[in-house]
């Protein structure tokens, strides 16, 4: 019988009929801050910064509800780079020591909660086993944060973790100019978007790049296809694989944005029409394709957030490879 009144009082705390609308009404209601817990996906995470909530929990609850689900700290990053700028978002999951907050903080969380950690503490030795378990915290966060170089939370970033696979990261100014000469010998690449489903989908394109403002930009001239349209709507990320048969490769992956206005289109068009062989060609060759004003003709702006450059020789040796992250 205790089963059963747990299980019945357990299937009352879930309401099914809940949805964003709720949110909003209930932040209307009351009136003060309201913070989400829950958030695993970027979808849901730009939801809920539009929904009126004042902050997000990046949490699975303890993994209890869907066991499969990914870990809270790699979800993070990602959670941080969509919505971060517009809403606070704070960490819960795993935090056992001041390092694990130290890494969370690194990804880009804005506070972090505790959870387990304290309320070993409360069974431990009570109000003291408490007090003493957030003294330990903050005090390897505050050795963690020395040995890292740091003394305020504000100037810690991911640059602090190590990345295992990708050895010494490059600065953006070191591999901007060997990245562009590599794809600009090459000149076409495969360029993979991604459908709702999570599935890739690849395509040979002519990207075109550029340094604005000290970083690369690419541009691609092609057309608004419903693929197209529809993965860029779900996934606004492409990747840019570039090889020869010598085994020259570069990548860039790039968050992707239809130009819109008739003066950036425009210019992207003038950039093929004169750039330099083989990178430029004539637009025009193009069937519909008469100017920039064409109906059929569009364009891409792709902003790079990872580069990485490995010449044939780097196969063999492991030497020379550049690899650049955002962040």
């Amino acid at each position: 019988d205790n089963l059963k009144t747990l299980s019945a009082w357990s299937a009352e705390q879930l309401d099914p009929t809940l949805n964003w609308k709720d949110v909003e009404w209930v932040k209307a209601c009351w009136g003060g801050p309201l913070i989400l817990k829950g958030i695993m996906d970027v979808e849901d995470a730009k939801i809920a910064a539009d929904s009126g909530a004042d902050a997000l929990i990046v949490s699975n609850h303890g993994g209890r509800q869907l066991d499969g689900a990914p870990a809270t700290i790699d979800v993070l990053p990602d959670i941080v780079s969509a919505v971060g700028e517009q809403i606070p978002v704070l960490f819960d999951g795993g935090i056992r020591s001041g390092q694990d907050v130290f890494k969370a903080m690194a990804l880009g969380a804005n506070a972090t909660f505790i959870g387990k950690a304290f309320l070993n503490g409360l069974g431990a030795m009570g109000e003291m086993g408490v007090a003493k378990c957030l003294e330990l915290i903050a005090n390897e966060l505050d050795l963690t944060m020395a040995f890292c170089g740091h003394t305020r939370l504000d100037q810690v970033d991911s640059t602090v973790l190590y990345k295992p696979g990708e050895g010494n990261m490059a600065t953006l100014a070191e591999i901007t100019e060997p990245f562009i000469e590599m794809a600009h010998k090459i000149v076409w690449c495969t360029v993979a978007t991604v459908d709702r489903s999570g599935r890739p989908r690849c395509r040979v394109l002519h990207p075109i790049w550029e340094v604005v403002d000290g970083a690369p930009v690419g541009w691609i001239a092609t057309a608004k296809t419903p693929i197209k349209l529809a993965h860029l709507q779900q996934t606004p990320h492409v990747a840019c694989n570039y090889w020869t048969p010598e085994q020259d490769t570069c990548l860039a992956e790039c968050r992707a944005e239809w130009v819109e206005d008739a003066a950036t289109k425009a210019a992207v068009w003038d950039k093929f029409a004169n750039g330099p062989e083989p990178v430029g060609y004539d637009p025009a060759m193009i069937p519909g394709w008469d100017n920039a004003d064409s109906p059929g003709f569009d364009a891409l702006r792709l902003t790079p957030w990872r580069i990485r450059v490995m010449p044939a020789a780097a196969m063999l040796t492991g030497e020379g490879i550049l690899v650049w992250k955002e962040g």
